[in-house]
């Protein structure tokens, strides 16, 4: 889990960082707002790895309630941080395609296929490859 959720968060850094050198004159994205988003999950998988084993009883099995209530509102911020990593590089991927700032409905598909990561990559990779031709050339 934690090699592939690397390499999706790794891939992501590396996509929107490269996606917005290529952004449009006229578009405006912060690429700080992408390396927050994806530093939040991961520290937060770093800490449920780190304290998860401590919530449990040395009896058995039985999860201590006190350890749902600082769960769940990291678990919610860390999924939010998640999702909004794969609007923005999606965002940023129709935004270089089409030379102008795109909206959201221009780039669902894009962030489905992010979504489903190891699928969409077969997808998304050529888009980027054929962005970084162009470029060079």
């Amino acid at each position: 889990m934690l090699l592939m959720l690397g390499s999706l968060f790794g891939w992501l850094w590396a996509l929107g960082a490269y996606l917005t050198r290529l952004l449009p004159a006229g578009t405006v994205a912060s690429v700080r707002w992408l390396h927050t988003a994806l530093t939040i999950p991961g520290l937060y998988i770093l800490l449920i790895l780190a304290v998860l084993p401590r919530g449990f009883s040395t009896t058995g099995s039985s999860f201590q309630p006190a350890w749902a209530l600082a769960i769940v509102p990291l678990h919610l911020l860390s999924m939010a941080c998640i999702f909004y990593s794969l609007y923005y590089v999606a965002r940023a991927l129709r935004s270089v395609e089409l030379q102008r700032q795109a909206q959201f409905s221009e780039c669902v598909g894009e962030f489905f296929l992010l979504w489903f990561y190891p699928v969409g990559i077969w997808f998304i990779q050529p888009r980027i490859n054929q962005l970084a031709d162009r470029t060079v050339s």
